[in-house]
Parts: structure tokens; C-alpha cells; sequence
């Protein structure tokens, strides 16, 4: 296991509303080497007495990785899931929105994509309190899903930080934690602007490729960072679902160029959360990312919420194992 440990990551993301010392315990001896809280989800004293919870819980055998939410708008406000049908009309309210002045980006015929871009909505009425939307097919919308806007961003008077980031930021600087995931990067002046903010603390920014001008700043993104997340769902609605094969192989091609890590997430293995296998697509994908050299994989609902979550670490565990050693003898072999 030390090996893989000393040079693959694997981030589980833990529920903070269900946290249970055990479970952690138990996913670091499956071969978890971090731990990722989402900070959208969490309130602010919340989060810091679950940090020094999980620190003194797994002391220095995984490190602590807080995703900072950015500015992603999200259904926040939801009493119940939304339900909706192709081609049929429905109304989004204001309300149900964390930033609801979004409004002022859109207009009838704006396009927008949830549920990691598998869903595209049409704007078809504008009205003083809310929208009517028609869907391209079925779906379903839960609390604390997110939006994406085709062709827009989301970034009040440019400031890259959200006041609820800055508090934040300015909380887990006193706590132990070893990364700060930067949510939403558009260039590597954001990530130095973190960086400043941490001051000289221990902690490290790691850039989350997950917006259109991420993937237009990617050299200069790349050339500065030693690491970096690719989250593949919120890039999905940013960029369409169609496209993302494309850019997620010349995103791994161009961190070997500059010799940055590379740790991928999203739907890794989705079909774990509810089941005890993955599907044979999953665990092609999985393997052909372990092919062309990622540094880790990160889980998210698969550990957070899965039914089979410690099943799931181990089966990218043990996927990892195969690829290193594999690489390891034949390096020995080449010596011979």
C-alpha cells in the first residue's frame, strides 16, 4: 500500500452532516489519502470544528482538502426536487437561487445546463420574479444543484472571491488543513490572489479546471501549478457534455508537457453510489485514465453519499495497484 499511498491520490469527499470517525478510518485503510470537504454545503463554525474532528481523528494519515464554493449558482432554496418533462414548460423562481441577479445574464433564448450539463434548459419567458424554462428531456432537480450559462460566467464586478469565500478563507487559515481547492479559475492571477491571502501558512491552492476560461488559460494555469483538480461535471456544463472528452485528454497531455499532477473527479465511478459494481464503460474509463498517467482520482458522491463507498475506494485502489506495479517492473526489467 505505501507505495501507491507515496504516489497516487485518492480524495474521498465525506458528508459533514453524517460524519462518523469510523467510516474515515476505515476508507484511509482502503487506500483514501484525502479527505475533501465541500465548503457549499456547511456553515462557517460548522466547518471549522469538523476540521480539527477529522484531524484529530486521522492525525497526519490523510490530508485535508476545503473546496472553496466560488461564485457557482446553485439551487440553494429548494423545499423539494423539481420534476420536469421534455418540451414541457416550467417555472424557476428567483428565490430557489443563491445568487438570484444572475437574471440580469439571461434573456429568452439563453441556454442553460444542469446536472453536470446532461440537462439543457431553453429559456422560453422572462418575468419579474422568475423564469419559464423547456427542458431538451427529463429530469430532475435537487437541492444544491448547480447551473451553468452557455457563453457567460457568473463573476459580480470581476471579484474572483465571494465575500461567504473570504470568510471562509480567512477560517481555515487557523485550522489544519493541507489544500484549499480554488473553485471556478479563470487565470493564474486568481490562484495568486489565494495564495496571498494564505499568507504563510502551510496550506497550498490547488486551481480546479472547471470553467471556460480555465481551459483558455490552461498553459499559463499549468506552468505555475505542481497540481490541479479537473472536475469534469462542472466543466461539462460549461463547455457541453460532447466536448468533454476532447479537452479532458489534452488537459492530461498538457500536464506531462509541464510536469503538473493531474487529479480527475467526477462520475468516476457513479454507478457505485447506488451499486456495488461499477458498469464496464466506468471501469474502462478508469483504467484508461490510470493509462495515460493521472497522479489521482477524486470521488465525491461515490464516498459522500454511496451506498458502496469503502467497496469503491478500494476498487480504484486496487486499479491503481495494478498500474504501478505493472510500471515498476518493467522499469526493473529495462535495467536488467
Amino acid at each position: 500500500m505505501h507505495i501507491i499511498k507515496e504516489n497516487f491520490e485518492i480524495i474521498a469527499t465525506i458528508n459533514t452532516y453524517n460524519l462518523q470517525m469510523n467510516k474515515l478510518i476505515q476508507f484511509i485503510h482502503n487506500g483514501v489519502t484525502v479527505f475533501r470537504i465541500n465548503a457549499s454545503f456547511i456553515k462557517i463554525d460548522d466547518l471549522k470544528s469538523c476540521i480539527q474532528q477529522i484531524r484529530n481523528t486521522v492525525e497526519n494519515s490523510a490530508k485535508i482538502l476545503i473546496d472553496l464554493p466560488g461564485y457557482k449558482i446553485r439551487f440553494l432554496n429548494l423545499d423539494e426536487n423539481i420534476i420536469f418533462k421534455a418540451e414541457m414548460p416550467f417555472e424557476l423562481k428567483k428565490e430557489y437561487f443563491n445568487y438570484p441577479d444572475f437574471f440580469d445574464l439571461i434573456e429568452v433564448g439563453t441556454i442553460i445546463r444542469i446536472n453536470d450539463g446532461f440537462n439543457m434548459l431553453t429559456i422560453t419567458e422572462m418575468k419579474e420574479r422568475s423564469i419559464v424554462c423547456t427542458a431538451n428531456s427529463n429530469g430532475t432537480i435537487r437541492k444544491g444543484k448547480g447551473i451553468h450559462i452557455d457563453n457567460k460566467s457568473y463573476r459580480p464586478l470581476g471579484n474572483m472571491l465571494s465575500s461567504h469565500d473570504l470568510k471562509l478563507l480567512d477560517a481555515v487559515k487557523q485550522c489544519d488543513i493541507d489544500y484549499i481547492g480554488l473553485s471556478f479559475v479563470h487565470d493564474m492571477e486568481d490562484v495568486k490572489y489565494v495564495e496571498r491571502e494564505l499568507g504563510a501558512t502551510k496550506i497550498e491552492c490547488i486551481p480546479k479546471i472547471e470553467s471556460k476560461e480555465s481551459v483558455k488559460n490552461l498553459h499559463s494555469i499549468l506552468k505555475d501549478s505542481k497540481m490541479i483538480i479537473l472536475d469534469r461535471g462542472d466543466l461539462s456544463g460549461e463547455i457541453g457534455l460532447e466536448n468533454i472528452w476532447k479537452v479532458q485528454k489534452d488537459i492530461i497531455s498538457l500536464c506531462k508537457k509541464y510536469d503538473c499532477r493531474i487529479i480527475v473527479a467526477t462520475q468516476v465511478l457513479a454507478n457505485m453510489t447506488s451499486k456495488p459494481l461499477p458498469t464496464i464503460a466506468e471501469v474502462e474509463s478508469l483504467y484508461g485514465l490510470l493509462d495515460k498517467g493521472v497522479s489521482g482520482i477524486q470521488l465525491s458522491e461515490e464516498t459522500s453519499i454511496g451506498k458502496y463507498s469503502e467497496e469503491c475506494i478500494r476498487f480504484v485502489f486496487n486499479a491503481a495497484a495494478h498500474f504501478l506495479y505493472a510500471q515498476n517492473d518493467n522499469s526493473e526489467q529495462s535495467n536488467i
